[in-house]
């Protein structure tokens, strides 16, 4: 379910919006003196009485789609039942949330644009006895993306198994950086550090956010550095695509 943010209206006046929903459209109206009963001056003759108008030119004219009966009111054609109007309020309650989630996200890229270390690796280590991992490693995607942290902008995530000392399986986490490191761990080891998700250790690396997408996508250094680590990287994508797991899962 999406996460709703306790400042949306569509949330906080629910009972209200309700209320106008269900109520049938009425075109408003003015009470004016007719014109012949005006004289020179601007007053009104004496004996002159006030009568009602339409406001609006189509309803004088007869073409008002609510005065004829084709709406019911500005969001539905017919009177609608109690499903329909919580169902519209939703809707908006969803689109308001998606639009504020869009405008932190562009507020934290213009905060930390000019930090040099202005991204964060965190690696989950899972337990290399561990059998499961492909399925384990779709539960830790899930209940990421479900939590919605507020510490991640623009994360990835890559799972890694083979490295230069043996099978040690890890998912990294790339995000801009958003919170210190010590509580990005703090938070991440509350949720994942035991038996469930079989995560032994949980790090938190400060890093340039572009070094660190050249790092999840397998750029990890010059054949020089290494053949057995460019190896791990290949066995790896293999590991993947046997597995039918993405080479990045975008959070």
């Amino acid at each position: 379910m999406a996460k709703q943010t306790e400042d949306n209206p569509f949330l906080k006046h629910q009972d209200l919006l309700v209320k106008l929903l269900k109520e049938k459209h009425h075109c408003p109206t003015t009470w004016q003196y007719d014109p012949k009963d005006i004289r020179p001056d601007g007053e009104a003759e004496l004996n002159a009485v006030k009568r009602e108008y339409w406001v609006n030119e189509e309803c004088g004219g007869g073409y008002c789609e609510y005065c004829y009966g084709a709406r019911y009111n500005e969001y539905f054609e017919e009177k609608p039942n109690e499903a329909e109007v919580m169902a519209l309020i939703r809707q908006k309650q969803l689109k308001t949330d998606r639009a504020q989630i869009e405008r932190d996200k562009d507020y934290k890229k213009e905060l930390y644009n000019e930090d040099k270390n202005n991204g964060q690796l965190i690696t989950l280590c899972i337990d290399k006895d561990y059998k499961q991992i492909p399925k384990l490693y779709g539960d830790i995607v899930a209940e990421i993306k479900k939590s919605n942290y507020g510490f991640l902008s623009e994360a990835k995530a890559v799972l890694e198994i083979h490295t230069e000392n043996g099978i040690r399986p890890h998912v990294h986490v790339l995000t801009k950086k958003i919170k210190k490191a010590g509580y990005v761990s703090q938070i991440l080891r509350r949720k994942f550090q035991n038996d469930k998700y079989q995560i032994y250790r949980i790090d938190v690396k400060p890093l340039p956010y572009e070094c660190g997408e050249d790092y999840v996508n397998g750029n990890k250094g010059e054949p020089s550095e290494g053949e057995y680590k460019l190896a791990c990287v290949q066995k790896d994508r293999d590991y993947r695509m046997e597995n039918k797991i993405e080479n990045i899962t975008v959070l």
